[in-house]
Parts: structure tokens; sequence; C-alpha cells
């Protein structure tokens, strides 16, 4: 299940609209001598662009909003898509070295997602840290049968419904308006959060 907060509403965008309305303001002089020189170059000679070309909503964007549609990108790549290979050996379960590929995604996810010292989630990250934690002790249990077993698909599900349920009582506590209206925005801004990680 994808929770969906609200969509940055509108008290959010009339208080960027008011934000920005000085930086329109001050604009308006190098907007008009831009549209003189498209007219001097043949171009349409009323155009003006004022503004910075970002959405009003982006003028409010604090670091919390972006790490909350951060965090619900991390879980909702463990749900949605961590899946067994469909071709491989076992559809319903994940062979060794997808269990290992599947440690270092989640190690990243834990290590260098913001804690709550940093302005994360209370409860995320202390669950990301015991679901490594829990793939670390299976991995080591799969090599110490030559990494014959597997993990099944369904013990997996069963393992990250801690995860989703630590995100949603950090969401409990405070959600914010989200900045995205795709999966596709979350998951590109978890890789940037991830990106920035110890700097």
């Amino acid at each position: 299940s994808w929770y969906e907060p609200p969509v940055v509403d509108s008290a959010l965008q009339e208080g960027a609209h008011n934000q920005s309305s000085s930086t329109s303001n001050n604009s308006n002089t190098s907007s008009s001598s831009s549209s003189s020189r498209k007219s001097m170059r043949g171009g349409a000679a009323n155009v003006s662009f004022p503004g910075d070309g970002w959405p009003l909503h982006e003028h409010v964007a604090t670091p919390k909003h972006r790490l909350q549609d951060a965090s619900q990108a991390a879980v909702y790549t463990l749900e949605e898509w961590v899946v067994p290979i469909p071709t491989g050996e076992s559809p319903q379960a994940f062979a060794f070295h997808e269990v290992t590929e599947l440690y270092a995604w989640v190690s990243l996810l834990a290590n260098a997602l913001p804690s709550f010292a940093e302005g994360g989630g209370q409860h995320l990250a202390p669950a990301l840290a015991n679901l490594k934690t829990q793939l670390m002790e299976h991995i080591t249990a799969l090599e110490a049968v030559n990494g014959s077993r597997a993990l099944c698909h369904s013990t997996w599900k069963e393992w990250t419904k801690s995860v989703r349920h630590a995100l949603e009582e950090d969401l409990a506590e405070e959600i914010l308006p989200t900045l995205c209206r795709t999966e596709t925005c979350r998951i590109w801004t978890l890789l940037h959060t991830l990106s920035i990680s110890g700097l």
C-alpha cells in the first residue's frame, strides 16, 4: 500500500506566491530590457518571463519536505521493487547473490538517510538498521550452508512490515504536504538525498 499525503496545498502555494512577488517585481526591469532585445532580434516584443522559472511551492520547500518524500520512496522500493528474478531458479525466493545485493541497498539506506538527530524520522532509521542486521544474519546463515538455501519472498515481505510501520509512526507525528505528484519524483528525491549524504 502506498500512502499518499496531500499535495502542496493552497495555503502553502499562497505563501510561495507572496514570497515570490518581490522577486517578480525586481525582475520587471530586466524582463523589459530582455523583451526589447528580443524585438531587436526579430522576436516577440511583448514576451516576458518574470520570476526564476521554478513552481511556486518550490520557494517554500524545506529539507523536511524533501526528506519526507525520500523516506516514502525508500520504503516503497523495499516493498514493491524488491522481487526475486522471475527467470531464476526459484521465482518465489531470492538466491544468495540477490540477498547480498539486497543487503547492499538496505545498508545504503540505513547508513545514508538522515538520522533523527540530523532531521530524519525518529522511527524509520532504527527500523532500517534492524532490517540491515536481519539481512546480515541471514547471509551468515546462508554462507554456513554454502548458499544452498534462499530467502523466501514471503519472509522478505514480513520483514518490511516493520519498516512500513516505522514510517507511518513518523508521519503520524508530523506530516508535511508532498512536493511530488509521482513515485518517480520521490525516487529521484531519494537518490539526490543519498548522493549528498555525509557532505
